[in-house]
């Protein structure tokens, strides 16, 4: 998850959104259950940089999902 974090912020730094994304995404799926308790500052920063990323990638609804 950590090297998807680092990868996908390395993509973004480019303006690859959709890249950026799909590493994001991948960091997600790897984490452990209860990794917001276990691994806040991780979880929290592959969640949060997901959701703006969607935003500039065009998918504006894939962002606004986890909020409903």
């Amino acid at each position: 998850a950590e090297l998807d974090l680092a990868a996908g912020r390395k993509a973004r730094r480019s303006a690859a959104f959709a890249a950026a994304v799909q590493h994001f995404r991948q960091g997600i799926a790897v984490l452990p259950e209860g990794s917001w308790s276990s691994h806040y500052p991780l979880t929290f920063a592959l969640h949060r940089d997901c959701m703006e990323r969607e935003h500039f990638a065009g998918d504006p609804d894939a962002a606004a999902a986890p909020f409903e």
